[in-house]
């Protein structure tokens, strides 16, 4: 599994590339607590890349991220 700091010091570049990697990262999670974690240490522009990542294949839950700027809110839709 990737680190979670792999993906919170990040910096910001191809946002195809940033997207395609987050994807890969999202295939190998396999707890939710792990997601949200990641999901509140990512900034902005990464998280509104997540929020079009709505369905990974392999996982067993759709993984809906909203984008409060502030704050990150992981919805798991069963």
């Amino acid at each position: 599994m990737l680190e979670l700091k792999d993906y919170s010091q990040r910096r910001l570049g191809d946002r195809d590339q940033l997207s395609f990697d987050i994807e890969k990262f999202l295939k190998q999670v396999d707890s939710d607590v792990f997601v949200e974690a990641v999901a509140e240490r990512l900034n902005c522009s990464v998280i509104n890349i997540l929020s079009r990542v709505q369905q990974v294949p392999g996982l067993k839950r759709n993984y809906i991220i909203r984008d409060g700027c502030t704050k990150t809110i992981l919805r798991i839709e069963k």
